[in-house]
């Protein structure tokens, strides 16, 4: 019963730091994970495309820094993962066009297939978005 208890409150716990946790402190931030995407159009209209993907696929922006071209996305806790930070770096190109790079970060400490499943769905979201 006691290793119930104990187990429960682990949890808890990490349940509240990832709930606790500020996206700004991700912004600016690169991460170990990085994927990139390019992109047709400026850095300001990319920037736009990438905070209304995320808007209309259920990530929240938590912090935005629109002339560098930063902003950091969340995803919320789910049965599988604590959540994660998305800091996603746009910059324009010398061809006109723009590079997306996206990295991804824990909430709370977390590795394997799901950070990287989570990573990998939201960079082949954005691209089916861009292609539109």
């Amino acid at each position: 019963m006691l290793e119930f208890m104990v187990i429960g409150l682990v949890i808890f716990i990490a349940l509240f730091v990832a709930a606790t946790k500020k996206g700004i402190s991700s912004l600016g931030v690169r991460t170990k994970r990085m994927l990139s995407v390019a992109a047709k159009g400026s850095q300001e209209s990319v920037l736009k495309s990438v905070i209304r993907f995320a808007q209309q696929s259920g990530y929240k922006v938590v912090a935005l820094d629109e002339k560098r071209g930063h902003l950091v996305l969340e995803e919320p806790a789910s049965l599988f993962s604590w959540g994660f930070f998305f800091p996603v770096f746009v910059s324009a190109q010398q061809d006109g066009s723009s590079l997306i790079e996206v990295g991804i970060k824990s909430k709370f400490s977390q590795c394997g297939p799901v950070v990287s499943r989570s990573h990998e769905r939201f960079v082949t979201g954005l691209k089916a978005a861009l292609f539109e």
